[in-house]
This record gives C-alpha cells, structure tokens and sequence, in this order.
C-alpha cells in the first residue's frame, strides 16, 4: 500500500513537472506552493515505503531529485522555462518533508519513554 502511495504521488508530480504549460496561477506564486506539496508529497511517501533506506541515502537522493527536476523539466518541455525560485520551492518541500519526518520520531521516542516510565 504505502508503495502505491509513493507511486502515486511521484505520478501526480511528474505529470505537473512534464506538462507543456505550466498551471494555471490560482493567486500569486501559487506554482511555487505546488512544487512545495508535491515535493512533501513525494518526500514523505518516499520515507514511508523504503523506510530500511539510510537516511542519508534518501533524503540525500531527494534533495538531488528536487534540485534535478527543474532541469529535467526544461530539458524535456522546452515551453517551460528554467526558474530557481521552482528549485528553492522544490528543496523546501523536501525540507518540511523530512523536518516532519524527524519530529514524527522525536515524539514517537518521547512517548514509548514515557510508557516505559509509567510502567515501571
């Protein structure tokens, strides 16, 4: 299941990055917040499904990616121009992505210490 997920979400960018135009401005830099939930998107679907991947390997891969994408964006629709305000966007969604993720384990770590001491 959580395979799918990231398939999915990797889908749903890929289709927005590769498009002949770019979509349409809902209000002001509304592309920008686009790239920063498709890049947490795919970001966190990427650490649920290989969650045996060192960290440093994945996230590592994925900053690549963000940074990369924007190159390949324009490298294969030539209507798309290059813009790094879209690779900053694309770096902060996998940012918030992995931000989250840490945190996610620090209250997980906080909760089963406090369960052990109640239990004691």
């Amino acid at each position: 299941m959580k395979i799918l997920l990231l398939f999915i979400s990797l889908a749903i960018l890929l289709y927005g990055l590769l498009r002949p135009e770019s979509p349409p401005n809902l209000f002001h830099n509304s592309e920008k917040l686009l790239h920063i939930l498709g890049f947490g998107a795919v970001s966190l679907a990427s650490r649920m499904a290989i969650i045996r991947a060192p960290a440093w390997l994945l996230w590592g891969g994925l900053f690549s990616f963000a940074v990369l994408s924007e190159w390949l964006q324009n490298f294969f629709q030539a209507t798309r121009q290059f813009s790094w305000l879209d690779i900053c966007a694309n770096l902060i969604g996998v940012l918030l992505a992995a931000s989250g993720w840490y945190i996610l384990l620090l209250l997980q770590k906080l909760w089963k210490t406090k369960r052990k001491t109640k239990e004691l």
